[in-house]
């Protein structure tokens, strides 16, 4: 009679163990997901409440997907140092050989066309005239181009935002600036710059945005479904100007 009563006891047992982990399963995962710190990426200078244009493709993303994104803004350099050793999950800047094999890459996401802005009495026309400049203001740790990024020929001096590059340049301790144009577009309006430099501007190429997902991601490394999610996002989502389109709606949405 004991056994008789024990069998429903351990199956009413088991029952109630799977409803009561059945939460924990169905959670939804939070990536961890970096972006630069600054405007108009992260944010707005005037509004900080307002998305920037690389957190409102983020959350496209994230909707598309289904999944949930938690936005980490770190500096360039532990963006790629963070992707090394797992601390974020993802990130999202222009596309870095620097973590290759530290990293799977999803993308491209968008592109930019990525600039060398000068002062109006000394234009760039050919890539070459950059040697003879004296220092040119570069994010630290970023990629722009891949025969500017390993020119040693050219003296680079790092910042840490687009802003900082700008103040340098007016103040002349730098000859020019590179960057993206969107970065920079934004950034001299801050400052109320002759947006004439930026017609002006040496065309050093396009960079595209990737998604770098970290090999050492608890999440990602054993959820083959939840990668399968975002590459399918960012290939629905993928449009060649989507980061400067993103970043002109913004300004309008918010009122800048």
């Amino acid at each position: 009679m004991a056994l008789q009563h024990s069998y429903p006891l351990a199956v009413i047992l088991c029952i109630a163990l799977i409803i009561y982990c059945k939460p924990a399963f169905s959670e939804p995962y939070t990536l961890n997901v970096a972006v630069p710190p600054f405007a108009p990426f992260a944010f707005f200078q005037e509004n900080k409440q307002c998305k920037g244009a690389s957190v409102e493709i983020l959350n496209r993303i994230a909707q598309h997907s289904g999944l949930t994104f938690q936005h980490v803004l770190y500096p360039y350099a532990r963006i790629l140092t963070s992707l090394k050793n797992g601390e974020i999950d993802m990130a999202l800047v222009f596309k870095n050989a620097s973590v290759k094999g530290y990293v799977n890459y999803i993308g491209p996401v968008s592109k930019s066309q990525v600039v060398v802005l000068t002062q109006l009495n000394h234009p760039i026309k050919q890539y070459q005239q950059l040697h003879n400049l004296k220092a040119i203001a570069v994010i630290r740790k970023a990629q722009f181009d891949n025969a500017f990024d390993i020119d040693e020929k050219i003296n680079k001096v790092s910042v840490e935002s687009y802003l900082r590059a700008l103040q340098m340049f007016v103040a002349e301790r730098v000859d020019a600036v590179v960057g993206s144009f969107s970065g920079l577009e934004y950034s001299m309006k801050q400052l109320s710059m002759d947006s004439t430099l930026l017609d002006n501007a040496f065309i050093l190429g396009h960079k595209e945005w990737w998604l770098h997902i970290s090999n050492k991601s608890s999440i990602l490394k054993s959820n083959d479904n939840v990668k399968s999610k975002i590459s399918s996002a960012v290939t629905a989502l993928y449009e060649p100007r989507l980061s400067y389109q993103t970043y002109k709606q913004q300004i309008q949405k918010c009122g800048l």
